[in-house]
């Protein structure tokens, strides 16, 4: 089967655009449905509290608004004007559609051919980083998209294209070491692979370096190493790939081994990709494009190929494709019934209503809690306070409401959230820590219970602050 006239340029970009908004909209418009206007997961929490911080401060940023880079700001700024929560489910969605389709024109430079650059736009589209990218508040969004349009205006050649690819690497470099070294790397590799010499790469490397180095002095980060190997969406990993992109990307692999020479860079850039993501997960998030470009060649070769029986063919592209599909599917439905769920958001709202006062739970619910219930949290998933962690193990764990009620008061608690999680993993039996202290009807009132949630008031003897 010849696939070379199936579609011209006009119409494969016209079908990129529509396969970028359909994969990015459908796990939006799904989890709306089953869990209303709330993100999936923890950290789009984070980035709304953050963004909902620079509004409120006037739009002056501090050193901690600058961590994630420019997407704090970019997300504030338009916040502003269509609210924060909105904001943060368009400004990924715009970045998603158009990184696909500066990531086709980037192939269309780099001269491949339009059967590869259709299918490698349509893998990379359907694959689970992408949507983990582009369907929820990831400030990765903002960054991939500028250096994949900085890539795009550097191949160019000319001056001015040049001039404004260095100011987009320089932009998109904040939020740690993974941006700035794809970044740095991939100019290397274009300096070394052209054949018509020029020093702009090298020299774009070099400024994109010494800014990316004075940025983390000037603005410190966090580099989190979290050693394992997370290619396999399937296995568990949240970043990782479907099964049948790995494997056709080494039948690509194979296919174009004879053009080596020519695809240098991008055999090089895959494998350091590949060895970053065992420390640094997100690094997926970039090797899903150059992994797309291998399993589109891989595809390719798997349908023009002669077969001794066609029946055999045609079912093996229908068990890849239906693969392909299926781990897309396996995100999506991951993806959609995330927590938060629709009771835990729901009892958030309902606090919301109740007089002011600290929130305790388990520092993974902290984030919830502060951007839907507006209330503060004792701990969320960036707290460094070894005292606030040890305190709040201690809560957790004692039986001796005396010795329970001074931590309390400590951090001015008056609620506390329990979800099903913490029931799970925190205590085995009703009787246990904390759950054991509640019996004293007179220091905790149970104020809230469903399936998933209980919400407990703590009140302080008379004549207690």
């Amino acid at each position: 089967m010849e696939l070379k006239n199936l579609f011209n340029e006009k119409e494969a970009l016209v079908y990129i655009f529509l396969i970028a908004v359909v994969v990015l909209s459908s796990p939006l418009i799904a989890r709306a449905y089953t869990s209303g206007n709330y993100p999936a997961g923890y950290e789009p929490y984070y980035h709304e509290k953050s963004a909902r911080e620079i509004i409120g401060n006037g739009f002056h940023f501090s050193q901690d608004d600058l961590k994630d880079g420019l997407y704090h700001p970019i997300l504030a700024a338009a916040g502003f004007f269509i609210g924060v929560r909105p904001a943060a489910s368009l400004i990924p969605f715009l970045m998603g559609v158009s990184s696909l389709v500066v990531f086709y024109l980037l192939l269309k430079k780099l001269n491949i051919e339009l059967k590869i650059r259709m299918a490698a736009a349509v893998i990379a589209a359907i694959s689970p980083p992408f949507t983990y990218t582009f369907a929820n508040s990831n400030p990765y969004s903002v960054s991939i998209f500028l250096t994949l349009l900085g890539m795009y205006l550097m191949i160019t050649g000319k001056k001015e294209a040049m001039i404004a690819s260095v100011l987009l690497f320089i932009a998109a470099i904040p939020g740690g070491f993974l941006p700035a070294a794809v970044i740095v790397i991939s100019l290397m590799l274009y300096y070394f692979s052209v054949k018509d010499k020029t020093n702009t790469p090298l020299a774009a490397a070099i400024v994109v370096g010494v800014a990316a180095i004075l940025y983390n002095i000037i603005v410190p980060q966090e580099t989190g190493v979290n050693i394992g190997m997370r290619l396999l969406v399937d296995f568990g990993s949240i970043e990782g790939f479907g099964l049948f992109t790995l494997i056709l990307s080494a039948i690509g692999f194979y296919a174009l081994w004879n053009k080596k020479g020519e695809l240098f860079p991008i055999y090089s850039f895959m494998v350091l990709l590949i060895s970053a993501s065992i420390f640094f997960p997100s690094a997926n998030l970039y090797l899903n494009f150059i992994i797309a470009i291998y399993a589109a060649a891989g595809f390719i070769l798997l349908a023009e190929s002669r077969w001794d029986l066609e029946i055999i063919k045609n079912l093996t592209l229908i068990l890849v494709v239906c693969g392909l599909v299926f781990s897309t599917i396996s995100y999506g439905v991951r993806f959609v019934n995330s927590e938060p769920s629709k009771e835990m958001t729901y009892s958030l709202e309902w606090l919301k209503t109740k007089p002011d006062g600290g929130v305790l739970s388990q520092a993974k619910n902290g984030f919830w809690i502060e951007a839907i219930s507006e209330k503060g949290a004792v701990i969320d998933g960036f707290t460094k306070s070894s005292g606030i962690i040890n305190d709040t193990s201690s809560i957790f764990r004692l039986r001796n409401v005396d010795k329970v009620k001074p931590l309390l008061d400590k951090y001015d608690v008056r609620y506390i959230w329990i979800d099903r999680n913490m029931k799970q993993t925190i205590w085995k039996k009703e009787d246990e820590g904390l759950l054991f202290v509640f019996r004293d009807t007179k220091t905790f009132k149970n104020i809230y219970r469903s399936n998933e949630v209980e919400i407990w008031e703590y009140t302080k003897a008379q004549g207690q602050k």
